[in-house]
């Protein structure tokens, strides 16, 4: 049933599509006791400090709407007093309307007092029966604004929003009770993207700690011994990357691109660990056959993007797959364990001396002849290497299961925010 044909019973066809009939649409304007915006202190000759009223700028608001005290700036009383029409109020939304467009959020007492500049706007809505403060801060994050910004961002290179358009942003009322109900849906699965997002954040901080404790001190050691490299366990030894690890190298050789066929690996696909797609590339098997003679790696071999960016590592996966331009492959020598290997070539010792190591102006790079001076400290002991190794893979899979579930809670956020606000799900009693 297509929306032209026919409206189902109970909605009305809108300027802003179908809607439920009782719903109604509102200029932003009316709705509001006052929409401006601030000024820079500088032009009225005052100067930032480092204590004193909160100063919001906006990349003191994160995408999710949350302030980030750590990157406010801030003003003096006589500023603050002097900035009058810009002083924010507990419950007034900031809206920014230059840079990065659209990012909302809700002023809390905890900030206060606060002030703001002329790229944020700030809407404080009429204290309106009518009207709810969390549903208001949703839409204004939603679809229908947002295809109001698109559109600005294709007419302009440096696309800004007036206080006009924000005037004029038109808003999609259901009854209040309505508007609640929606608001404490997707609060509250804002809340499980921001505790998702907190559980990521400590985990790649635990890992961090995991990573130069057990990359230096290794496992169970309680003797240590001074080296070029830093202090390591004295059972530790040290060798040439070339002593480790046969380089297949197909650097100068670029593959022609089909739609499909055998994937292509560049060094944007290799990224904290792991293999990402977010561009995909193929080669034909012709190709493949006609490009892949200088050796072939394992699974378990670890892929090294040698510039732009330099020193990215991640295991080569178990199907077939072509790379060339900025991408090696280190294939471990002998009996070592390439998963150690992989997280050692991410230690900030080793990158450090592929920086040093590394050559070029535009794009910094390193070479084959230049691999041969990077040393590596490592366990002689196999199984500490593996053990070293499965001990950072775990956090690792815990990260991705959670970036997993991130990524579950961010489209289904998307898809309740399409529906919930055009009334197409109903949420009343």
């Amino acid at each position: 049933m297509s929306e032209k044909s026919q409206v189902l019973k109970g909605y009305k066809r809108t300027e802003l599509g179908i809607i439920p009939e009782e719903w109604s649409i509102e200029k932003l304007g009316s709705l509001c006791e006052l929409i401006t915006k601030g000024t820079t202190p500088t032009t009225l000759g005052f100067s930032y400090q480092n204590k004193g009223i909160n100063f919001i700028k906006i990349e003191s608001i994160n995408v999710n709407g949350n302030f980030l005290p750590n990157l406010f700036s801030h003003v003096s009383e006589d500023a603050n007093r002097a900035l009058k029409r810009s002083i924010l109020k507990e419950s007034d939304l900031l809206f920014s309307i230059a840079g990065a467009l659209g990012r909302v959020a809700i002023v809390s007492t905890d900030i206060l007092p606060a002030n703001t500049n002329q790229a944020l706007a700030i809407i404080r809505l009429k204290r309106d029966p009518k009207i709810d403060l969390n549903y208001m801060y949703f839409f204004l994050k939603g679809s229908q604004i947002q295809k109001h910004i698109d559109r600005i961002n294709v007419q302009s290179a440096q696309a800004n929003l007036s206080l006009e358009n924000i005037n004029n942003f038109k808003i999609v009322l259901p009854q209040k009770e309505e508007q609640q109900k929606i608001a404490s849906i997707l609060s509250k699965v804002d809340e499980q993207i921001e505790q998702t997002e907190q559980i990521i954040e400590r985990t790649e901080l635990l890992k961090k700690g995991m990573m130069q404790k057990l990359l230096t001190r290794g496992i169970g050691h309680t003797k240590f011994k001074k080296t070029e490299l830093g202090e390591i366990p004295e059972e530790w030894e040290i060798k040439g990357l070339t002593k480790i690890f046969n380089i297949i190298d197909y650097r100068g050789r670029t593959p022609p691109f089909s739609d499909n066929g055998i994937p292509y690996i560049g060094a944007d696909n290799i990224k904290d660990a792991r293999i990402v797609f977010n561009k995909r590339r193929y080669v034909s098997e012709e190709t493949y056959i006609e490009y892949m003679t200088r050796g072939i790696p394992n699974p378990g071999d670890i892929l090294f993007t040698t510039e732009a960016p330099l020193g990215n590592v991640a295991q080569v996966p178990r199907y077939r797959f072509c790379f060339a331009q900025r991408v090696v492959v280190f294939q471990c020598k002998n009996n070592f364990s390439p998963l150690f290997f992989m997280y050692l070539l991410k230690n900030k010792i080793m990158q450090k001396q592929f920086l040093n190591w590394a050559t070029g102006t535009t794009v910094i790079g390193i070479s084959s002849k230049n691999m041969k001076f990077i040393k590596l400290y490592y366990p002689k002991s196999i199984q500490e290497q593996e053990r070293i190794g499965q001990a950072l893979k775990s956090v690792d899979k815990y990260i991705d299961l959670e970036k997993n579930k991130l990524s579950h809670l961010q489209e289904l956020k998307k898809g309740l925010m399409q529906d919930l606000l055009a009334g197409k799900v109903r949420v009343r009693n």
